[in-house]
């Protein structure tokens, strides 16, 4: 059975974490309160930073059986808690509010960095961590594990990129800033995480966690853990959010989880063949004139019964 990395248990709009009307639940207190109640752009950054989470989601998990779509919005939360969401542990406003420059004068002199990466990690905690700092259980100590690890994962790979300043390129000043990686460079890397996470139990002490295999060395603060195993996404089921597999295309040739043995659960595939057309024959006619023709290719296709 695949494991399964939990992540944070967020909404769909988090808009909707502030309006009491959605809320069954007890009023909400403390610094989430301060961001619903005074920081209405920092909510609008964390909506459009969920959205680009959820795209990069359906990216890094398209071949896998659960690809993460979301179809089915009333299971989203039990999805999000339990169904390979492990990309909901990047903090999603760290992409919109990790907005910051240093400035280099004199080759180097550092500028404001610090204080703005400390800030989107700082909002990231309020949103995400708020409400589960006051527990110990397990599932808790794994999300807010998970958590610190998506922030980890943006921190490792911001990019310094500079501009030169001075007479004829001299560049006797330099003018750097952080700039943040393409979201889709921490998506591949979580995904390494997934594949590769621990399992972990609860220690004795009731605040900690250790490995369920005692030969398995202790998940450093980059990894990503969970606690339980993974559903049977091979058929549809509306208590988990599982739309199933029937229908899926897959790998004829692939022994991983994109491959038709795998992905269809044995239920076996179909084939069928499509036309593909691509340029080719291409010329270069002076000037400035490309041709080329339309060549039509037969691609195999094999669909999961």
């Amino acid at each position: 059975m695949k494991p399964i990395a939990e992540g944070s248990n967020v909404l769909l709009d988090p808009d909707r974490v502030c309006e009491s009307k959605h809320r069954k639940s007890r009023r909400l207190s403390g610094k989430l309160a301060d961001i619903c109640k005074n920081d209405t752009s920092l909510m609008r950054e964390i909506h459009r930073g969920i959205s680009l989470g959820f795209r990069e989601c359906e990216n890094q998990f398209r071949h896998n059986m659960w690809n993460c779509s979301w179809t089915i919005k009333r299971s989203m939360r039990r999805i999000l808690a339990k169904a390979a969401s492990q990309y909901q542990t990047v903090p999603p406003v760290l992409e919109r509010t990790l907005h910051h420059q240093i400035v280099l004068e004199d080759k180097w002199k550092w500028g404001g960095c610090d204080d703005n990466v400390n800030f989107g990690v700082r909002k990231s905690k309020d949103f995400l961590d708020a409400r589960l700092r006051k527990k110990s259980d397990i599932k808790t100590l794994v999300r807010l594990h998970n958590n610190d690890a998506g922030r980890l994962a943006v921190k490792q790979f911001m990019r310094m990129e500079c501009k030169c300043h001075g007479l004829s390129g001299s560049c006797t000043t330099k003018t750097c800033w952080m700039k943040l990686p393409p979201f889709s460079e921490v998506g591949a890397r979580l995904k390494e995480h997934f594949d590769g996470a621990t399992k972990v139990i609860a220690r004795n002490d009731g605040h900690s966690f250790m490995p369920d295999d005692a030969t398995i060395k202790l998940p450093t603060k980059r990894d990503l853990v969970y606690t339980e195993d993974s559903d049977d996404f091979c058929e549809p089921n509306a208590k988990t959010g599982s739309l199933g597999t029937h229908g899926r295309e897959c790998n004829i040739t692939s022994s991983g989880v994109d491959g038709c043995s795998l992905m269809c659960c044995k239920r076996g595939q179909t084939h069928s063949q499509m036309e593909v057309k691509r340029n080719c024959n291409c010329s270069f006619k002076w000037c400035c004139e490309v041709t080329c023709s339309t060549c039509i290719d037969i691609q195999d296709v094999y669909t999961c019964k």
